[in-house]
């Protein structure tokens, strides 16, 4: 059966014929959800259902199993009111919106309902008090803003900062708006409202053009665009949500998705009158309409399908317990070896210094009566060893890990060098002056000296390292110790006594000659010994490490080091006295002549005897961390077609920003390279070739990885990619239609045999040239046609321009720096007005022109 439209009705049939409606039965399946007091406005997402009350304006959230929960309340504004919602999908992001974000109608304002908070959003100046709809542009022939319609008429967008734009007054009560894709035929992309006094749909394009009654059911209340692809509110619920205004009980009903199969794309007219649910769909040439569903007895409010554009908010993991552990440590490694360090330094010091004083003085004139020379010589050696060898074993021990390993390590040497030395050294000089003719002196020097010291060495190594291992580590000490000390002392000291009298002036009666020897051996030793010991403990190991102590020596076995330093010292010291003195001129009657000789002698060993013996036994447990899972959130992105794009992505982890980390950037599936993430967690790669898109929606056109690392989970995300047209540079303008064609709708042509009329129209690259490419510029690629939307008849002006001669189209072509489109007038009726429409890769262009 044909359903007639009213005889308001401005729809024109296309060219090939547009409009066939048929009523045919679809078997639907509803089922009540949930109770809501007085249910108005719905709306859904894959993780969020939404619905307003009648009175109380009430705003409420529904979860999986249908329990509802109070969200918010608005401001009251009279006891009850129509109060209708939407939620914000990803295509918002481009015109400023955050999607996900709820927004809910009340009278002439919109408010935003944000985690329970109501904040007031936008007014509507025309707006009546009530039935104000609300929906969002998901195609961008309306820039992606918010639809608000006013139930006097008025339709209004509405961008992300909350500024009205007003399209156009309908005249008409208008409720439930909504825009199907481009695919939906000539009413694609345009808005449709449900006017329930009228019982009928209407369409405005964005140029403000209105097109009444196009679709017609009893009390339309609401028109509800099918998802190309339907999902469903949670993993298993349904795909689409009424609200059922008059019942008491199971007032929210849903659908299953299996309702909608190969529907994806056309329209659901409801109606608040009785009259059900008509399906309208479009296969490319005609518009059909049937019976979709009715609920007997139901007054229709709002409805709402499972948005799929609406993000899916990432949940905030919850680390599991599991990988942290804090075990107690099954295996303790005790480790007490004592190492012993004995060093023997044995420094044997046999000198014989030998001091001889040599008397040979000057043969002294003829003294008389009797002159006396004595000389005495007196060598000392004086030692005075200070040895000292002293071997400190001070291991460092393992700083505590987690959970509690504990390692300590004890080692103590000792040195204790005591020398006894003697240095003697004895000069007894028995000079024989002869005083005449021949005196002699004769100067005997013995400087002894005896040094016998018996240095020891001691090291003591008792380390006690206890690792404490966690979950259940493995901590493996391995002990080679390697003491060493030696002793070097091979001093060679000479003692030398200089025995130099100086002879007395001349005395009386008997000069005596006195020549004193003096050996001095002087010893300071510096002993040093070395004994080394580095252990190498092998680090713990995880997740599920087994705890072993491996050492050698084996704990509580006795390590010896044995440092054995010699000291030999045997030196030769001599000691001379020179006795030279002065001959005395002859005195009389008895000169005196005194002689002194002095023997030193030095003794300076260097004796060295050092055990120094240093352990380190350290059990490093080191457990493998715990992944942390992370989330990557993309930012849809925007450019224009032959430019560039910047991308951009957030790398979280529990809410907190991960920082330094690479993210690789998609478009379409293709890498387009990496950023790193900020301190803030967001990675941005700018200027990113659009090169190869065409103009138009990618839904999941950005993409964006992070591949994890010893500390972060992988992960990655999608969003949308918009790729628009230019602006262009030339002197014609892109997007509109260009003359003779006037853009206002001005234009009227002669109807006459054999003429044509020039449609001509360009669009522009991100350089402002025009792109003759058809991919990029028609929606089905070459060669694009002309639809005729409308067809009136009235009033028509006097011809304004000419027409050509040129031969008609079937499709455009490119000529020059445009396409163009030779339109034959004998298709067209003289006194009627007709609206055609361009369908573009990414929006369309409509044009009006008149036939007289």
């Amino acid at each position: 059966m044909k359903i007639k439209f009213p005889p308001r009705t401005k729809i024109a049939l296309t060219i090939a014929g547009l409009l066939s409606l048929a009523v045919i039965l679809y078997a639907a399946n509803p089922s009540p959800f949930t109770t809501v007091n007085t249910p108005i406005g719905v709306a859904a997402s894959g993780t969020d259902l939404i619905v307003t009350e009648y009175c109380g304006h009430n705003v409420d959230t529904i979860d999986c199993q249908g329990n509802v929960t109070h969200l918010a309340t608005l401001p009251g504004v009279g006891d009850c009111r129509e109060e209708y919602v939407t939620i914000a999908p990803a295509q918002s992001a481009n015109a400023g919106f955050t999607p996900g974000d709820i927004f809910v109608t009340q009278g002439r304002g919109v408010y935003n309902v944000t985690g329970g908070t109501v904040t007031p959003f936008a007014q509507m100046p025309d707006c009546a008090e009530d039935h104000t709809g609300i929906t969002f542009d998901h195609v961008g022939t309306f820039g992606y803003n918010m639809i608000v319609t006013c139930e006097n008429g008025s339709v209004w967008q509405v961008d992300g900062t909350g500024i009205p734009t007003f399209i156009v007054d309908t005249g008409t009560h208008m409720e439930g708006p909504a825009i199907p894709p481009l695919s939906f035929g000539p009413y694609g992309g345009q808005i449709l409202v449900a006017d329930e006094f009228s019982g009928s749909v209407h369409a405005i394009d964005n140029n403000g053009n209105v097109s009444y009654d196009i679709f017609s059911n009893y009390g339309a209340e609401a028109v509800l665009v099918i998802p190309s692809v339907p999902c469903t509110f949670c993993s298993e619920g349904g795909a689409y949500f009424q609200a059922i205004e008059n019942f008491q009980t199971g007032n929210v009903y849903q659908y299953p998705l299996t309702d909608f199969t190969a529907l994806g794309g056309n329209i659901l007219v409801t109606s608040e009158f009785g009259a059900g649910t008509l399906l309208i769909t479009y296969d490319g040439a005609n518009y059909y309409s049937s019976l979709f569903d009715n609920i007997p007895g139901g007054e229709f409010e709002g409805g709402a399908f499972a948005d799929c554009d609406v993000p899916v908010p990432t949940p905030t993991p919850t680390p599991t317990a599991a990988a942290t552990s804090t075990p107690t440590a099954t295996a303790t490694a005790t480790f007490t070896p004592t190492a012993t360090a004995t060093a023997t330094a044995t420094a044997t010091f046999t000198p014989t210094p030998t001091a001889t004083a040599t008397f040979t003085p000057t043969p002294t004139p003829e003294q008389s009566p009797t002159a006396t020379a004595t000389a005495t010589a007196t060598a000392t050696a004086t030692f005075t060893p200070t040895p000292t060898a002293t071997a400190t074993f001070t291991p460092t021990p393992t700083p505590e890990e987690s959970p509690t390993p504990t390692a300590t390590a004890t080692a103590t040497a000792t040195a204790t060098f005591t020398p006894t030395p003697t240095a003697t050294a004895t000069s007894t000089p028995t000079p024989t002056p002869e005083v005449s003719p021949t005196p002699t002196a004769t100067a005997t020097a013995t400087a002894t000296a005896t040094f016998t010291p018996t240095p020891t060495a001691t090291a003591t190594f008792t380390p006690t390292p206890t690792p404490e291992q966690s979950p259940t580590p493995t901590a493996t000490a391995t002990f080679t110790p390697t003491a060493t000390a030696t002793a070097t002392y091979t001093p060679t000291p000479t003692a030398t006594a200089t025995f130099t009298p100086t002879p007395t002036p001349e005395e009386s009666p008997t000069p005596t000659a006195t020549a004193t020897a003096t050996a001095t051996a002087t010893f300071t030793p510096t002993p040093t010994a070395t004994a080394t010991f580095t252990p190498t403990p092998t680090p713990q190991q995880s997740p599920t490490p087994t705890a072993t102590a491996t050492f050698t020596p084996t704990p509580t076995s006795t390590a010896t080091a044995t440092a054995t330093a010699t000291a030999t010292f045997t030196p030769t010291p001599t000691a001379t006295a020179t006795f030279t003195p002065t001959p005395t001129p002859a005195v009389s009657p008895t000169p005196t002549a005194t002689a002194t000789a002095t023997a030193t002698a030095t003794y300076t060993p260097t004796p060295t005897a050092t055990a120094t013996a240093t352990a380190t036994a350290t059990a490093t447990p080191t457990p493998t961390p715990t992944i942390s899972p992370t989330t990557l959130t993309v930012t849809p992105a925007s450019g224009t077609y032959g430019g560039t794009v910047n991308l951009s992505a957030t790398l979280t982890s529990s809410g907190s920003a991960v920082s330094g980390k690479t993210i690789n950037f998609t478009l379409n599936g293709n890498p387009v390279g990496s950023a790193i993430t900020t301190g803030s967690g967001v990675a941005t790669k700018t200027g990113v070739s659009l090169s190869g898109i065409y103009p138009g929606i990618y839904p999941s056109g950005v993409g964006a990885s992070f591949a994890g690392d010893s500390f972060y989970s992988a992960t990655s995300g999608t969003a949308s990619l918009t790729v628009v047209y230019g602006t262009c540079t030339g002197t014609n303008a892109g997007g509109v239609i260009l003359p003779p064609v006037n853009n206002d709708g001005s234009s009227v042509f002669k109807r006459q045999g054999g003429s044509t009329i020039p449609v001509k129209f360009t669009v522009c690259d991100a350089n402002g040239n025009s792109i003759s490419d058809p991919n990029a510029v028609f929606l089905n690629g070459c060669c694009g046609s002309i639809t005729t939307l409308t067809r009136m008849r009235g009033t028509v002006d006097n011809v304004n321009e000419m027409v050509t001669t040129n031969i008609p189209d079937v499709a455009f072509h490119y000529v020059g720096d445009h396409w163009q489109f030779n339109l034959v007038t004998t298709n067209l009726d003289a006194g009627y007005t007709y609206t055609f429409q361009i369908n573009l890769k990414f929006g369309v262009i409509q044009f009006t022109v008149a036939v007289k």
